[in-house]
């Protein structure tokens, strides 16, 4: 304790302060005052007047508890100044330590104020203090801040709880989390979240990581779990937790906010968000969707990319199957389709939403689709696709329900009423566009029948014309305009009779009129004028055109030009007509050549006898001239076998590089003084005419025939025309023209026949046109007659121009050096006769022949080694005749001569003699000296 000492002043002014106090008061930080035994305050230090803002004469004049100035307890009522901690010591002598007042300053300023009061022991009191604003405003705030967080715990909507870190037992928690949870407060206290006790977390693994993240940062914000209720509902929380010191042990505060209802409306948010650009997509796919498949396809793509929905399809009724006909698809990964048949004529309870909503023409919603009654034949694969809902609705056409539009989701109760409303409309949307488009399609595709309609008609092949009720033109086709050289506009708005031919009765045109306004088809031909004053010929087929009530509005015609068609078929009739004469032609020259044949050997063996006589007598023996009578008739008999080859257009015999030209002014000149005297001739011959390879005895006899009949053809006398000319690479040609009356086309079919004639009886055989027909097919060539009466006849011969002038054949190969010695002969002919007046003909030349009567009998006596020198070879037998014996004999002898001779010369024989050298051929009947020239040549060559 204290003992100042206390002393009087001067004049009785009181007591002062013991001296050396106020150096010792200065130096402390704590306010000091300092009574005296009577109450009176004389003494401050410094500290004092620091703290309460005072100083030092209005300390002393009234202390803590002057008139300006006062103490007050902590609940804000006045401190009487008799209870102030210096008076108490003064009364009680007792000290007063650790009071906690407010003080308050003459500027109404407040303090808190840690006041302690000491007895002295010389009488007095020490009162000393401090300044805990600053601590008790800071207790303040705690005790303030502890209310409100007391308050807001306990107030706090969401749920709070405060839990031991090291075991999870809960310590304290909110009203919010024992709404939430269900639970009552003494069955969470002292209980933890673990799974073996309250087990609130429905998935442990959440808690798991949650205590984790705790552990790592000492905190978790945001963290989103689900939580299981006291009667087994599930909430879906938003977790924030932090680690605290509760009474020094670590704790865990967290508070969890139910967010289930606002997940569900974010759901719920997300899928009318979706729903709306399902429905946007929708929208663009009826703008731009072209056909009905697009826009189904376009649908049910929208509903499952943009609308989420597992599945979406489109199913059209099929009333003849008696089920749904899925027309568009969209998701489906697990096939459920495919295993889905949909009948629509169940019994009611198994119809299921699709067939539902079509007999019913109302949404049908299944928002629990696996539970569902009418889902149950389809609940199997709707599990295995993980399908939870689904809904149909009904899609119409012409006011009547005809398809279904079916949606799942994977989600139970995903259709509300928004969502319904909006897939409704969606659908509605639907049946517009699909009948809009079903009718735009017709529209367009009657557009493009219209088109290619008009198409068809203006690039029609045919003349097209439609005419109206007064048989006015109103359109005509290119074509049309093509067939008749008018333009459109200089037809249209007249009737068309006046393209009238004047050939085409005008009665034609009105029985056209008669029968159409019968209401009947006209079909016809007949003959048009063209612009150019051309006549044209046309098959016509007219026909009324109706309207719906069946009444005749127009008239059209379909026109096709035939005049090409009608001069073809002309022409088709002369060639069938002239194949018709070749036939005949054929068939008589077969009979000639198969006569003519037989003839010439029998002739041949005359002859060859008759020479054979005539080389051995004597010519003033008796039976010479006998012999020689017989030889004459042989021979003039062989002339008129060789006309009937001619007629029968076999290949002339002696074939040789020809100048036609030559030909016809060697005939020129010998006819120019007899058989022309009276006709003027016009020669026009193109020099450097091209060789042809023929007879020219057949060519001259042919164009004597030629000459004679264009002279009776011009009654007294005309102009006749010989031309030559090429014609191209392959063809020469003579013309042989007169300016006499010509021939009327049924006389013109004949003329190539034979023995027709027009001459007198007794003027004509009726064989000269047919032996030059003869004589042209013989060449190889062709043969054209051109006549019209008044107007005289052309007669058109063709050839075939030869590349080069030819060389004529070898005639024989080389033969045995001794020229005058006898040759061994083979004769292989079949005609018995022709084999022993051969071998007689030889014996007199002085040769020895051996004869056989087929080419294979030859063949096999050569081959086994019989010698010959040469072989006389008939071309006509059995078996393989000349033609085939030729070649294998050359393979057994190949430079062995070979004198083919024949009753009929054909293309074959000369074939051979062009194939093989040391060829040469003798026609039928011959002398003995024909053949020994033959033989000598042989000889020479």
């Amino acid at each position: 304790m204290l003992t100042p000492r206390f002393s009087d002043p001067p004049g009785g002014q009181g007591r002062t302060a013991p001296s050396g106090w106020s150096p010792l008061m200065d130096a402390l930080d704590q306010g000091v005052l300092l009574l005296d035994p009577d109450g009176r305050y004389v003494e401050a230090n410094r500290a004092a007047s620091r703290i309460l803002g005072l100083d030092r004469e209005a300390l002393l004049e009234g202390g803590l508890e002057g008139s300006q100035t006062g103490l007050f307890l902590g609940d804000g009522s006045v401190l009487p100044v008799q209870e102030a901690p210096g008076r108490v010591v003064l009364r009680t002598g007792q000290p007063v330590r650790d009071r906690e007042l407010v003080w308050t300053g003459r500027d109404g300023r407040r303090q808190w104020l840690h006041v302690s009061a000491e007895p002295l022991a010389g009488g007095g009191v020490l009162v000393n203090f401090s300044d805990i604003t600053r601590r008790m405003r800071a207790a303040e705030t705690l005790r303030s801040s502890e209310e409100k967080f007391s308050r807001s715990f306990h107030a706090n909507p969401d749920s709070v709880a405060i839990s031991r870190l090291s075991d999870g037992v809960y310590l304290t928690v909110n009203q919010a989390f024992l709404h939430t949870t269900g639970f009552r407060e003494h069955e969470v206290l002292g209980r933890s979240s673990r799974p073996e006790d309250l087990d609130i977390w429905v998935d442990p693994r959440d808690r798991e990581r949650f205590r984790e993240l705790l552990q790592q940062d000492g905190k978790v914000l945001g963290f989103e779990a689900q939580f299981r209720r006291r009667d087994g509902g599930v909430l879906t929380g938003l977790i924030s937790a932090s680690r605290i010191d509760l009474d020094g042990e670590p704790c865990i505060l967290t508070m969890t906010r139910d967010i289930t209802e606002w997940k569900d409306q974010a759901r719920r948010l997300e899928r009318m968000t979706q729903l709306y650009a399902a429905l946007s997509q929708v929208n663009q796919a009826i703008v731009w969707a072209r056909t009905p498949q697009a826009l189904m396809d376009m649908i049910c793509e929208a509903l499952v990319k943009e609308g989420r929905f597992a599945l979406a399809w489109i199913g059209w009724h099929d009333p003849a199957d008696a089920g749904i006909e899925i027309a568009s698809r969209c998701g489906d990964p697990y096939a459920y389709l495919d295993r889905l048949r949909i009948p629509t004529d169940a019994p009611p309870e198994r119809h299921g939403p699709a067939a539902s909503a079509l007999r019913e023409g109302r949404p049908v919603i299944e928002n629990d689709f696996l539970a569902s009654s009418e889902g149950a034949p389809w609940q199997g694969a709707a599990r295995r696709s993980g399908f939870a809902s689904a809904a149909a609705f009904p899609i119409r056409k012409a006011g009547a329900v005809r398809a279904v539009l079916m949606v799942y989701a994977k989600q139970k109760g995903f259709f509300g009423t928004n969502e319904t409303a909006l897939l409704e409309e969606a659908a509605s949307d639907a049946s517009f566009a699909l009948e809009h488009l079903e009718l735009d399609l017709k529209r367009k595709e009657a557009e493009e029948s219209l088109r290619r309609i008009s198409a068809a008609v203006e690039q029609s092949p045919l003349g097209i014309v439609i005419l109206d009720r007064e048989w006015k033109v109103e359109y005509v086709n290119p074509r049309f305009t093509e067939m008749t050289g008018y333009s459109r506009p200089e037809i249209v708005g007249r009737n068309p009779i006046f393209m009238k031919a004047p050939s085409t009765p005008l009665k034609d045109f009105l029985q056209i009129r008669v029968a159409l306004t019968q209401g009947g088809v006209w079909e016809g031909e007949f003959s048009s004028l063209r612009k150019d004053g051309g006549i044209f010929h046309e098959r016509a087929t007219i026909a009324p055109v109706r309207d719906g009530s069946g009444a005749v509005t127009h008239y059209i015609t379909f026109n096709e030009d035939i005049t090409e068609h009608k001069r073809a078929k002309e022409i088709r009739r002369s060639l069938e007509a002239q194949l018709v004469q070749a036939q005949k032609m054929e068939s008589l020259g077969n009979l000639t050549g198969g006569i003519a044949h037989d003839m010439n050997n029998v002739l041949g063996a005359i002859l060859g006898l008759a020479t054979a006589k005539l080389a051995a007598l004597p010519p003033d023996t008796p039976g010479y001239p006998t012999f020689e009578t017989i030889a004459k008739a042989a021979l003039r008999g062989g002339k008129m076998v060789r006309r009937l080859l001619t007629f029968a257009r076999v290949i002339p015999e002696d074939v040789a590089s020809l100048d036609l030209n030559a030909i016809l002014l060697e005939e020129v000149e010998l006819l120019e003084n007899t058989l022309l005297a009276k006709v003027r001739l016009e020669i026009d011959l193109t020099p450097g005419l091209r060789p042809v390879r023929g007879d020219a005895g057949a060519i001259s006899n042919a164009f004597l025939n030629l000459c004679v009949n264009a002279r009776d053809a011009m009654a007294e006398a005309g102009t006749l025309t010989l031309r030559t000319r090429n014609v191209d690479a392959r063809w020469v040609e003579i013309q042989v023209e007169d300016d006499g009356a010509g021939m009327t086309p049924e006389i013109l079919a004949r003329a190539q026949e034979p023995f027709f004639t027009t001459k007198p009886q007794g003027q004509g055989t009726g064989l000269g046109l047919s032996m030059v027909y003869g004589t042209v097919k013989a060449h190889q060539g062709e043969m054209e007659i051109q006549s019209r009466p008044g107007a005289g006849t052309r007669v058109t011969l063709r050839f075939p121009a030869a590349d080069d002038a030819l060389p004529e054949p070898a005639a024989a190969g080389p033969l045995p050096p001794d020229e005058a010695g006898p040759l061994d002969i083979l004769v292989v002919d079949d005609d018995d006769m022709i084999r022993a007046s051969i071998g007689e003909v030889l014996e007199v030349l002085g040769h020895r022949s051996t004869a056989f009567a087929c080419g294979e009998d030859a063949l096999a006596d050569l081959g086994r080694g019989l010698h010959a020198d040469l072989v006389i070879l008939d071309m006509n037998m059995p078996g393989l005749g000349g033609a085939g014996t030729l070649p294998r004999l050359r393979e057994l002898r190949p430079q062995l001569p070979v004198l083919l001779t024949t009753g009929r010369s054909d293309t074959a024989a000369l074939e051979l003699l062009d194939a093989y050298p040391s060829v040469a051929m003798l026609a039928k009947p011959f002398r003995l000296d024909d053949l020994k020239q033959s033989l000598r040549k042989f000889r020479m060559a």
